[in-house]
């Protein structure tokens, strides 16, 4: 639907006057009161007329908080701080911890039988007696895999870890 010429410029001049009316109203909202003051300043050229002058309030701008920049781009630096701080970019990764490690063996050795050539061992822990063989799991943490006369061969179960605890020779 096209509007004749002379329509569309009368909306123009309405859509206008409406824009002219809304900015004067606009601009009466942000006066505030006259500036006492030195801090206000006076802008204008020559050729506006003198009720045409902008005055800006100084103190308004000067309250106006900003955002603090991440770092301070004016800050002072020396050779040594960018030295230390590429130093410590620039360094390798720590170490990984070491891998677990089975605990000391928490046994006493009491003593030995041999009985038709195999041994048995006596061993103590905290408070209680084992009697152990080859083969056999105590408390299903560790497990006796030989028995020999000088020593005793263990596997700590949940690391898998080889432990030996000697108790020496016959008498």
């Amino acid at each position: 639907m096209a509007l004749p010429p002379r329509a569309r410029w009368l909306l123009l001049g309405i859509a206008l006057a409406l824009t002219l009316v809304a900015a004067r109203l606009v601009g009466r909202e942000d006066e505030g009161p006259p500036p006492t003051a030195p801090a206000a300043r006076t802008l204008g050229t020559t050729n506006e007329r003198p009720s045409e002058r902008v005055e800006i309030d100084l103190d308004r701008l000067a309250a106006r908080k900003g955002v603090a920049p991440a770092s301070d781009p004016f800050r002072a630096l020396t050779w040594q701080s960018v030295a230390q701080e590429e130093a410590r970019k620039n360094a390798p990764p720590p170490p990984p911890p070491p891998p677990p490690q089975a605990p000391p063996l928490p046994f006493t050795y009491m003593g030995k039988l041999i009985e038709d050539g195999r041994i048995v061992v006596f061993l103590t822990q905290g408070d209680r007696n084992h009697i152990v063989r080859q083969g056999d799991t105590i408390d299903g943490t560790y497990r006796v895999d030989a028995v020999t006369e000088q020593s005793l061969a263990l596997t700590y179960l949940p690391l898998k870890q080889k432990q030996e605890l000697a108790f020496g020779g016959a008498p």
